[in-house]
């Protein structure tokens, strides 16, 4: 799906063709986001499932950061049609290695077939999905973390550097590098902490939260510009909230079954980009309303946030406890009794 979304982008003539396309990227980025989850799921142990987590976003950031150079140099260069009819060709290659070379799972551990009992298969798994208390509380978790760094990145960072903070467009987008290569370093010592301890999960997520909402807070209070040291910072936070988001599958992952878990992570992923969409367009109408004042525009990001941690607090102890029952459940289930 989102090498189609590519090589019909590229012919695109019109605004409604192009947005049609987009529509087919983000469907083919979802769809391919929870299936490497998945497979995590079937190739390791449980245990090694955060930080498989975190190793997949690190990567895809990775290939973010370096096709977004490659490409920009590209374009440059050859155009439009070229360059993006090359990222298809890419993406049919990608396809023909992973029909050729993929597996769903390891040799001899194949999993139960599941049957799909009627029309309404799909309806009852998101039911019940739903109704665990840890699905529900990873989306929340996935909500609250991952937003302020998405509007930052896909919108509204740079006009905040250039036209409230004074930066140049070059040092406003050295900032913005910034905040991906800190996800990426924050997703490796996220992913080994909670491969070691379980426990970190929600005192991280909240962490991060607290942590972000405190430097925003603290740029947007600045008087004047904030200096160059606090939009540092501000970045290298923010490169913390892509890790924090991933904690939201850890709480739904335990909470289902495998034959839920692509459902129970589909709900899961819609949690940050809900909050990032309302975010953004939020900003966009205070900005209009407000006449470009950042300080108040900015201010729906810790409404969100708020909301949020309502919702985190809530669900956790509710999910802990169905959590531990389940653990009791599969060890009472492991017990072999003698005849």
């Amino acid at each position: 799906m989102w090498g189609l979304g590519v090589a019909v982008y590229f012919l695109a003539e019109g605004y409604p063709a192009a947005l049609a396309c987009r529509a087919l990227l983000g469907c083919g980025d979802a769809m391919t986001f929870i299936s490497v989850l998945r497979l995590g799921a079937r190739w390791f142990p449980a245990r090694r499932g955060p930080l498989v987590a975190q190793l997949a976003g690190l990567i895809g950031m990775a290939g973010s950061l370096v096709s977004t150079l490659v490409l920009a140099r590209v374009l440059a260069a050859f155009g439009w049609t070229p360059t993006f009819a090359g990222s298809a060709i890419g993406g049919l290659l990608a396809l023909l290695l992973v029909l050729v070379f993929l597996k769903d799972q390891p040799a001899g551990h194949e999993s139960a077939p599941v049957r799909h009992t009627g029309p309404g298969y799909v309806r009852r798994q998101l039911a019940a999905a739903w109704r665990e208390p840890g699905t529900r509380l990873g989306m929340w978790v996935h909500f609250t973390t991952q937003f302020p760094a998405m509007v930052f990145l896909l919108l509204w960072g740079l006009p905040f550097l250039v036209r409230a903070q004074g930066r140049s467009t070059e040092g406003a987008g050295g900032l913005l590098t910034l905040v991906v290569l800190s996800h990426m370093v924050v997703g490796l010592v996220y992913g080994q902490t909670l491969a070691r301890h379980h426990g970190a999960r929600a005192p991280l997520a909240l962490g991060t939260v607290g942590a972000t909402a405190l430097l925003w807070g603290a740029v947007l209070a600045w008087p004047g510009q904030a200096p160059l040291w606090l939009l540092v910072t501000l970045c290298l936070v923010l490169g913390a909230c892509g890790p924090a988001s991933m904690i939201g599958f850890d709480f739904a992952r335990p909470a289902n079954p495998p034959e839920r878990q692509g459902t129970a992570s589909g709900i899961v992923n819609m949690g940050g980009f809900t909050a990032s969409m309302t975010t953004l367009l939020a900003v966009g109408v205070l900005l209009d309303a407000t006449g470009d004042n950042f300080r108040v525009a900015f201010a729906a990001v810790f409404v969100l946030q708020a909301l949020g941690i309502s919702q985190i607090l809530r669900l956790r102890r509710r999910a802990d406890r169905r959590e531990r029952e389940r653990v009791v459940a599969r060890r009472v289930e492991a017990v072999h009794v003698p005849v």
